[in-house]
């Protein structure tokens, strides 16, 4: 009978320590659980900032087109003006020669 005895406290040893376990397995669990909920929280956190992030970059990207765009309507309307300012300073050279002409004829 001792023997027997000796063999189910053994045995009911051997199911609190499973016990211990299986309870232990399930509060880690439950705390992977909590953890896979706060990872999945910081992944879409961190999505949504990379969409407003590549979003911006795209604007301001957008931006320096049209800055580069503007620049170079700058630079081409800078090159009309002293076209216009070469001509000027012809035709004003003209009607001075004119002018010189006019003068001396008259007197």
């Amino acid at each position: 009978k001792d023997s027997l005895d000796d063999e189910l406290l053994t045995i009911q040893k051997a199911v609190s320590k499973q016990q211990k376990v299986h309870s232990k397995l399930m509060e880690d669990t439950r705390a992977l659980s909590k953890d896979e909920e706060q990872i999945s929280e910081q992944v879409e956190t961190l999505r949504a900032e990379i969409a407003l992030l590549e979003s911006k970059k795209s604007s301001e990207a957008a931006q320096r087109n049209e800055d580069a765009v503007v620049v170079a309507n700058l630079e081409e309307l800078k090159v009309q003006v002293a076209d216009m300012k070469e001509e000027l300073k012809q035709e004003c050279e003209k009607l001075a020669n004119t002018n010189q002409q006019l003068t001396t004829v008259t007197e």
